[in-house]
């Protein structure tokens, strides 16, 4: 899934001339329904072009099965 959030940066910290990791950087809690909502509106939009597609083929093959009526 994409992630808006900003790329994260290399960061360095030194204690008694010692290199170690930094701590984890505080994150915001994500409320887990925006987090489904965006789920199911990326899925909705993907797959729109398929489902538009398949009804203008179904629109044409309706169209062509009149074509031959008197």
């Amino acid at each position: 899934m994409l992630s808006f959030e900003p790329l994260p940066q290399a960061r360095v910290v030194r204690t008694h001339g010692q290199t170690i990791a930094p701590p984890p950087v505080p994150r915001m809690p994500r409320e887990p329904m925006s987090d489904r909502t965006r789920e199911v509106l990326g899925v909705i939009v993907g797959f729109f072009p398929l489902i538009a597609v398949m009804l203008l083929v179904l629109g044409l093959a309706w169209a062509y099965s009149f074509s031959g009526a008197p």
